[in-house]
């Protein structure tokens, strides 16, 4: 659980890392002898304010347009850009387009700030 809770917080999915880290903890409580899994929860739980922190900074000046924010829910997946482009019928030179203009318009540096920062804003779900 750890670990998933590890890989989740690295692709911005931070509500599910959350959970995962929480349940993790439950099943180190029952373990008398953990070894090194607790600096591992520990780790991740840096991971995670760290990048909650960061979902949480910031203000968007301009929000995306609706080709970039099909493109940004697509980013909460395990898609390569060529598999959005493949999926939304546009190259992967049009899906990397869009997604440097959604970082740019979100204050980001990465997909998982992207991801993350969507979520704190509720892009992600489709209206």
């Amino acid at each position: 659980m750890l670990l998933l809770a590890r890989v989740r917080c690295r692709r911005g999915h931070l509500i599910e890392a959350t959970e995962a880290l929480h349940l993790g903890r439950l099943e180190l409580a029952e373990l008398a002898d953990s070894g090194r899994l607790p600096t591992l929860a520990s780790d991740v739980e840096r991971d995670l304010e760290r990048a909650n922190s960061r979902a949480d900074q910031g203000e968007v000046l301009e929000g995306p347009s609706e080709a970039e924010l099909t493109v940004l829910r697509k980013l909460a997946s395990e898609l390569s850009a060529r598999d959005i482009g493949g999926e939304l019928f546009l190259s992967a030179n049009t899906v990397r387009t869009h997604t440097r203009a959604i970082y740019r318009k979100l204050g980001v540096n990465s997909r998982a700030d992207a991801v993350a920062r969507a979520a704190v804003l509720g892009l992600l779900s489709e209206s």
